[in-house]
């Protein structure tokens, strides 16, 4: 986990927690691009703000994962966040001019109880 790179959300009324994702570099998107797009869409926006993480994806995790640190409101459903998900990465190959790309996302549990997030092209 990144240190010092979380945005604090803009509503206090939202408990407010961690998340990373990591993209995979098949979708031919880097953090920055996706952050971007992520904090320009106001519904992914009210979900919480992402930012670009500058260093490689964890020793654990394929070091060619591009990461994406997230403050997130809590109680947002699972599938609606991988909805905006989706939304921001078509929203951010929209900017490049590139075509969209089918997508699937991975939630992987570890043993310690975090969950690391995994986006890649659908095969």
């Amino acid at each position: 986990m990144a240190q010092g790179s979380w945005l604090m959300a803009q509503s206090s009324s939202f408990i407010i927690r961690p998340m990373n994702l990591y993209l995979s570099p098949d979708l031919g998107l880097n953090s920055a691009a996706f952050a971007a797009a992520w904090n320009s869409l106001p519904e992914c926006r009210a979900a919480g703000l992402a930012q670009a993480t500058p260093q490689p994806a964890s020793k654990s995790l394929e070091s060619s994962l591009n990461e994406v640190a997230f403050a997130l409101a809590t109680g947002l459903a699972t599938n609606a966040l991988w909805d905006l998900i989706k939304l921001a990465i078509a929203a951010a190959l929209q900017r490049q001019q590139r075509p969209a790309r089918e997508t699937e996302i991975e939630l992987i549990e570890r043993p310690d109880g975090t969950k690391i997030t995994i986006v890649r092209v659908r095969e």
